[in-house]
């Protein structure tokens, strides 16, 4: 297990979460033809189903660096190496409340952080398949965002199979303070408040991972 605290904030990576029972099941369960997959164009546009408010306010700042902003709060950050590519969307939890057959079980997951006396209260679980992309570069990424803006969330970036194109943290200087590859098992926490970005796949043909957004409350 690896630990980074940026400032107050905290990214650790958890190497084989799950037993090996429970990952091959989660990995099956993406990979079967009974999955259901919805397509996006953009990750902009699919931070959560039913969609978000896309009434997105844009504002250049410097150094051909655009932010979008949904209300007073960042939306997703725009530079010369962001590329927004289609993926495909699942969505199993969205404001608290169940989207789709497979909620229990996608939201047992969190429950294996090693943290005792605690409930968790789970506010979104997605799953992301994107996708070998032709042009994409490995200094690319999709645009960087913030899961939540409200102090005391934390999210949980579960890879589901092996893959590359990394995970990508950035201090508010937008430089790149911590880059994870997407390994099956393995699975990073950290506060929802910290900018970061996933990027497509070069090498693999796909790259899945499962996002949680939740709360932890003391039992």
């Amino acid at each position: 297990m690896f630990t980074l605290w940026l400032g107050n904030s905290l990214i650790e990576v958890y190497d084989n979460l799950l037993p090996d029972t429970f990952a091959d099941k989660i990995y099956d369960l993406h990979t079967m033809g009974n999955f259901s997959w919805f397509y996006s164009p953009s990750t902009v546009l699919a931070r959560g189903i039913p969609t978000d408010n896309l009434e997105v306010n844009y504002k250049r700042v410097s150094n051909g660096v655009t932010v979008g902003y949904r209300g007073d709060e960042i939306g997703h950050i725009f530079n010369k190496d962001t590329v927004d590519t289609p993926y495909l969307v699942h969505s199993a939890c969205y404001n608290g409340k169940p989207t789709s057959a497979h909620f229990d079980q996608l939201s047992e997951i969190v429950k294996h952080l090693d943290f005792e006396k605690v409930n968790y209260q789970v506010y979104r679980i997605k799953s992301n398949l994107m996708f070998n992309v032709s042009g994409y570069k490995k200094t690319n990424y999709q645009p960087i965002h913030l899961d939540k803006v409200t102090e005391g969330d934390k999210s949980l970036l579960y890879y589901v199979n092996d893959s590359d194109g990394d995970t990508l943290f950035f201090d508010n200087d937008l430089n790149v303070i911590k880059r994870v590859s997407p390994k099956k098992n393995t699975a990073i926490l950290f506060d929802s408040n910290i900018l970061h970005a996933g990027s497509n796949p070069i090498k693999s043909s796909k790259r899945i991972v499962i996002n949680t957004i939740f709360k932890m409350e003391k039992i």
